[in-house]
């Protein structure tokens, strides 16, 4: 969470000091959106263990389905406002990229350091 946050604010300063108001909007936009569907995918993960594996794919296919139709609420809520689409979408990606590689690094050392335990 911790990356994307950085990469989040460091790309919405960027972008207002560069595009002004319209730049700071959709950074900011852009972050919340971002973590509110990160946040649904990690309170999946938490439901997943105590679940059977059945019911783990329904979670799974059901939040997806839940942030496509979220997704294109939003930015179908989000066209009126005047901010900048090209701004929105680059932070989007950039914060989204920056949270999966946080959250592939700590798997990775947690299972690095899981091997390296004794028994």
């Amino acid at each position: 969470m911790i990356p994307a946050t950085i990469v989040g604010v460091v790309g919405t300063v960027i972008s207002s000091l560069w595009l002004g108001r319209s730049g700071f909007i959709a950074g900011l936009f852009a972050i919340f959106l971002v973590f509110f569907f990160l946040v649904v995918h990690l309170l999946v993960a938490l439901v997943a263990p105590k679940v059977s594996p059945i019911a783990i794919m329904g979670l799974a296919l059901g939040s997806y389905f839940i942030k496509i139709v979220g997704l294109v609420l939003c930015l179908l809520l989000l066209r009126p406002i005047d901010m900048n689409n090209r701004a929105f979408g680059v932070i989007a990606i950039a914060t989204t990229t920056a949270w999966l590689a946080g959250e592939i690094w700590s798997f990775s050392t947690a299972w690095s350091r899981r091997g390296t335990r004794r028994k």
